[in-house]
């Protein structure tokens, strides 16, 4: 992930941060996954069936499908564990997005 808080700072945007940002901010314009991003902030190391279980509405492979949108983006860390994948908010990540998006509120 770019050092997005400097996208902010440095002036205009090139393409490739732009496309970059607009990547990571589509990662969280679905409600699902921003409750997802919310239950592993608050209990991290959870597998995708926990957040199934947690959550009660939506599929194995759909919560699958929102977790890896959500690691590619980079807000979400997945650690293998045996047999499962545990999922941990990227705080980097979240904190890097916050800055980009709210650069004065969070100083």
């Amino acid at each position: 992930m770019p050092d997005l808080p400097r996208l902010f700072t440095a002036g205009p945007l090139d393409d490739w941060d732009a496309r970059r940002l607009a990547d990571v901010a589509k990662a969280i314009t679905a409600p699902a996954r921003v409750q997802i991003l919310a239950l592993i902030a608050a209990r991290p190391d959870m597998c995708a069936g926990e957040v199934m279980r947690a959550l009660g509405t939506l599929t194995q492979p759909t919560i699958s499908h929102h977790l890896d949108v959500l690691t590619e983006a980079g807000l979400v860390i997945r650690r293998p564990d045996g047999q499962y994948v545990r999922y941990t908010v990227d705080r980097d990540g979240v904190t890097d997005l916050s800055l980009a998006l709210w650069p004065r509120r969070l100083r």
